[in-house]
């Protein structure tokens, strides 16, 4: 991404150019949502958790188990942030797995 003016030094057609800087932009894109998407799954999980708490639900208690699961999810995160630290997934699978699991089960 910081030699994207050499696209322009090259040899190609003006068309493959405009081709190239297209995709430039969209990898670009892609890569800013790929930084907040933790933050925006996130987020959306405690809109949709705390809309459970409503009284129309009749859910007795569930402020504290979201509350809970919240928790969770951001341990579940700094955890993957550390593993990650660490070693390659292919070093200790099971970590991952049971984190992936974990996020598969509040997803549901």
């Amino acid at each position: 991404m910081i030699h994207v003016k050499r696209i322009w030094q090259s040899g190609h057609s003006f068309w493959r150019r405009v081709a190239l800087m297209i995709e430039f932009f969209y990898n670009a894109l892609s890569l800013v949502f790929g930084w907040f998407a933790m933050g925006n799954f996130y987020i959306f999980f405690v809109i949709l958790t705390n809309a459970l708490a409503g009284p129309e639900f009749h859910l007795k208690g569930i402020s504290v188990f979201n509350t809970i699961l919240q928790y969770l999810y951001i341990a579940a995160l700094v955890a993957c942030f550390i593993f990650g630290l660490g070693n390659r997934p292919q070093g200790s699978p099971w970590k991952y797995r049971i984190v992936v699991y974990f996020f598969a089960i509040i997803t549901f």
